[in-house]
């Protein structure tokens, strides 16, 4: 792929013959002195515009073999390539601010048994970061991959009936975010952050600011915040001159958690992912699901779930059919590795999404995002 000099060693994950996989490029140590995590700081200042080439055109860098085994490691390494870490985040999942840190927090804190689908981060939002970056500080024992897919590709596969009537009609995002307290919002499996660790505010006036500054129209119900935004379902990419599949459609779908896991069954069925997960209880969890489901239907209106994607012009639902059609073009494309102690992904964000598979056992895996290198 490129030199890096007789120290570091590049090859790519996945083979170029597998054409629907993403462009992962590889990075390791090639002696013991150099597996350090002040050697991989070094490198990332030393050959910064190699790897931000190779970044370009592959989409993903794996540094591996490093040995970072704390958040302000990793911090300490990611400064050395971003400009600047970001820490303004509008998305809907929780996350927590390491300690030590400015700008790295927890990737997720899902369940572990609910896989997370494909995401490019924030694609439902005028402003996504370009670059996402995961840490691996704790691999879980089962299970627990991140897996990655190239969605200038998933955009060529989806069918064309379907793109260009999401694309005429575009995609509206809608989501609810009460105030955080009592008991059902603790306990409840699909919940998303309050408006108040949205916005980092408590104060109304302020969020309602924050909401216009990023281009949300809003209302209140109560202390519940409910959050719309109209885009579109693609994006060009100015660096690769290609339109991408970006939208989050397939995750803000009410139903995205069983059809998840019903994919999930599949891959394991099929053998191509093995966890100690059994069929039976993917099955068990993805009923619980379709429970949880009816009854919130029973009890909340439309703009009151906690996320839910409409088509834009007349706010009518999206066929299930679509939606279920895009989950497994994307699945398809998916490619995923073991994590390994000390792993560093830096992710092209408008190009290549990211999930997770369900795990057991302990598992930490921290996240940082940055628009520059």
């Amino acid at each position: 792929l490129m030199s890096l000099g007789n120290d570091f060693a590049v090859s790519r994950l996945w083979p170029v013959e597998d054409e629907k996989a993403p462009g992962v490029a590889l990075i390791e140590p090639v002696s013991a002195d150099r597996a350090l995590p002040a050697e991989l700081a070094n490198l990332v200042t030393k050959h910064k515009t190699s790897l931000n080439n190779l970044l370009e055109k592959e989409g993903v860098l794996l540094l591996r073999g490093f040995g970072i085994k704390t958040a302000p490691q990793y911090e300490a390494v990611i400064k050395n390539f971003a400009k600047k870490l970001e820490t303004s985040y509008y998305g809907t999942s929780q996350r927590t601010l390491q300690a030590g840190c400015q700008a790295v927090y927890s990737a997720s804190e899902f369940a572990p048994h609910i896989p997370i689908p494909q995401h490019c981060e924030v694609s439902f939002t005028p402003n996504p970061p370009k670059y996402i970056s995961f840490c691996c500080l704790q691999p879980p024992a089962h299970g627990g991959q991140t897996p990655l897919c190239d969605f200038s590709k998933v955009n060529e596969k989806v069918d064309s009936v379907c793109r260009h009537e999401w694309q005429k009609r575009k995609l509206l995002y809608l989501r609810s975010y009460t105030d955080g307290k009592g008991l059902l919002f603790q306990f409840d499996p699909y919940k998303v952050k309050s408006w108040q660790q949205v916005f980092k505010t408590e104060d109304k006036a302020e969020a309602e600011r924050k909401c216009k500054e990023e281009g949300y129209e809003y209302s209140w119900k109560g202390n519940t915040l409910i959050l719309s935004v109209t885009r579109p379902p693609t994006r060009q990419h100015e660096r690769l001159g290609k339109e991408v599949w970006f939208n989050h459609a397939h995750i803000f779908d009410m139903n995205m958690i069983p059809d998840e896991f019903r994919l999930v069954r599949q891959e394991l069925t099929a053998g191509r992912w093995k966890s100690d997960y059994t069929v039976l209880v993917l099955l068990f969890w993805q009923v619980v699901a379709w429970i949880l489901i009816f009854f919130k239907k029973l009890t909340s209106s439309v703009e009151e779930f906690p996320t839910h994607v409409l088509f834009g012009d007349d706010k009518s639902e999206i066929p299930p059919a679509q939606l279920s059609h895009v989950r497994e073009v994307i699945t398809d494309h998916k490619r995923w590795f073991s994590w390994q102690l000390g792993d560093v992904l830096i992710i092209d964000n408008l190009r290549i999404s990211h999930g997770r598979m369900p795990y057991s056992g302990p598992r930490t895996v921290v996240a940082t995002w940055f628009d520059e290198v």
